[in-house]
């Protein structure tokens, strides 16, 4: 018993040293995995810095403005009347219009912008709600002495920018494009699934070291437009995009309240353009049910935009989603072509208001 006593302690004693060897071997390893770590992010970091500051230093089409010492970027192209004025949806650019306006460019003048916050506009203080974006695209447009006849064209959230801005500075409005757009009751209507705000905590967290990019969540890649590649990526993927986007979304119920209320707006011309109900948030994470039940509301919601004027016709975008300009915009091109020739006089009265096609 004794010796079996003795010989089980000096095992122990033996053993101590050895668990004692494996247990430094096994922080080494640690630390050395946490400087590897901490280099390549540091590496990552160095490299996706001096990439995108490379990027911004890419000269703004058109102009930049001041407002209220705020820079505010306006891309005008084209010449002709009327003046078609893009307004692009939540989260997004200028470039959101990049496969439509150099072609509508060749007909009128067509003007885009970067909201405050997007793209080459400095982001402003204070809400990011419908009545602070339209007084701001008033004054920018006013002191780049744009006037009427204006046709005033918005995708999405872009949509209720456009009926409040109609409805507040209706000099000059001649017509409205809405390109899939939100409309004022859509949060009380839409699967309350429907109706979250986007986490951006995880693109935020990696987006200084480029996993946010390589993550493909920014600027997706666009064949048609490949030489703009590099500056969608830059305009996707800076802080202040992602801070101005959750500033948006936050303030979303509040733009589609206070675009309540608006129209209808006498007999002026309304295009609308919808996406393909068959698809409507198809590529989303709902239930397959909650997505049917969205896509009923939506396309219900559509078809009452024609409310708006007699004039009203709209076109549901065969095989599109929601963003129509970038995924048809042929069909975009073709008709709103019409339509300025249409207010020119070129082209006579269509026959076809109020109806409901898809093409």
């Amino acid at each position: 018993m004794l010796a079996s006593i003795i010989v089980t302690e000096a095992e122990q004693v033996t053993s101590r040293p050895r668990q004692s060897r494996v247990l430094r071997g096994v922080v080494r390893t640690l630390i050395a995995l946490a400087v590897a770590g901490a280099v390549i992010l540091a590496a990552a970091y160095l490299v996706e810095t001096v990439r995108m500051h490379r990027l911004a230093s890419y000269p703004p089409p058109g102009a930049i403005y001041k407002l209220d010492n705020y820079a505010a970027h306006l891309n005008c192209t084209g010449a002709g009347s009327p003046t078609i004025l893009l307004e692009a949806g939540l989260g997004d650019d200028f470039l959101s219009w990049r496969r439509v306006q150099p072609q509508l460019s060749t007909l009128t003048r067509v003007c885009s912008y970067d909201r405050a916050g997007y793209g080459w506009s400095a982001p402003r203080p204070g809400p990011r709600d419908t009545d602070h974006i339209v007084r701001e695209l008033h004054a920018l447009l006013t002191q780049a002495q744009i006037q009427g006849p204006l046709v005033l064209m918005g995708h999405s959230a872009g949509g209720l920018f456009i009926r409040k801005y109609a409805a507040t500075y209706p000099e000059g409005i001649v017509a409205l494009v809405f390109v899939d757009a939100s409309t004022p009751t859509q949060f009380e209507r839409l699967p309350a699934e429907m109706r979250g705000v986007e986490d951006f905590r995880w693109d935020k967290l990696f987006l200084p070291f480029g996993i946010t990019r390589l993550r493909g969540h920014c600027g997706a890649p666009d064949p048609l437009t490949p030489a703009m590649k590099p500056l969608l990526q830059w305009h996707d993927c800076t802080p202040q995009t992602f801070a101005t986007t959750e500033r948006e979304e936050k303030d979303f119920p509040l733009m589609a309240s206070e675009a309540k209320g608006t129209g209808p707006y006498g007999d002026i011309p309304i295009l609308i353009f919808s996406q393909d109900p068959a698809l409507h948030f198809g590529n989303l994470p709902f239930s397959l049910d909650v997505a049917r039940q969205g896509a009923v509301t939506w396309n219900t919601l559509q078809e009452e935009l024609k409310q708006l004027s007699p004039r009203s016709r709209r076109i549901i975008a065969r095989g599109s989603t929601h963003y129509i300009q970038i995924i048809r915009p042929e069909l975009v091109i073709r008709e709103v072509q019409h339509l300025i020739l249409e207010l020119r006089g070129t082209e006579p009265p269509r026959q076809d208001y109020g109806s409901t096609t898809t093409q």
